[in-house]
């Protein structure tokens, strides 16, 4: 929206600029007027571009997982099904914004706690969030959170520590579009559309008054 409302004020006093020109060097107004809607169709389109290439917010969503955890050792870690539990554990992936919601089962019968490591120092500690305890192969256990943070992170056990059991955490940015180049490139282009269009106009001007 914003790249939209400064392109509109820049082809705006453009197309102004020729309006006023051709008024002065073509006294038919009829002429005039059909002159100026070729203008207007040829300034309104960069502007289009422009505003289709701004930036676009991606909606924010939630990402759903499920997750076994065992802290046997030589079977320890996580997975997504109590037959796929590897340490270190699946990668949890999300955008920023993103809820993450996690069904918990305990595949060894053990107590867990489910620790978000912004961080990753393997600690709880700071913005970090926890689930409650669980302990049941059968009955999840929810917990959520909100991906507010991007960048690579880290979870794992508080109960049985990042020896045992821990798996990685990607968050990515989201949002974002054209960079300031980009928008640039399109404003001086439509500039130069302007630019052709009133050049040709005016050689079309010019050419009429030389019919005899």
């Amino acid at each position: 929206m914003f790249n939209f409302l400064i392109s509109a004020k820049v082809y705006q006093a453009g197309f102004a600029a020729a309006r006023g020109l051709l008024s002065i060097m073509h006294p038919m107004r009829i002429e005039i007027g059909f002159l100026t809607m070729v203008l207007a169709v040829a300034t309104l389109a960069p502007a289009v571009v422009l505003a289709a290439g701004g930036p676009v917010a991606q909606p924010s969503a939630t990402k759903t997982y499920t997750l076994y955890g065992d802290g046997t050792a030589g079977q320890n870690g996580w997975g997504f099904t109590a037959n796929t539990v590897t340490y270190p554990g699946p990668t949890l992936y999300a955008n920023q914004g993103d809820t993450v919601s996690l069904s918990l089962f305990s595949k060894d019968g053990m107590g867990h706690i489910f620790v978000v490591d912004w961080n990753s120092d393997g600690i709880k500690n700071g913005a970090d969030v926890n689930s409650t305890q669980f302990s049941s192969t059968t009955t999840a256990t929810a917990f959520s959170f909100t991906a507010d943070q991007t960048g690579t992170h880290q979870y794992f056990c508080s109960l049985h520590g990042v020896g045992l059991q821990k798996g990685p955490l990607i968050v990515n940015a989201t949002g974002g579009g054209g960079t300031p180049s980009s928008d640039n490139t399109t404003l001086i282009i439509g500039g130069v559309v302007i630019v052709v269009a009133i050049v040709a106009v005016v050689a079309a001007i010019a050419m009429r008054r030389k019919k005899p």
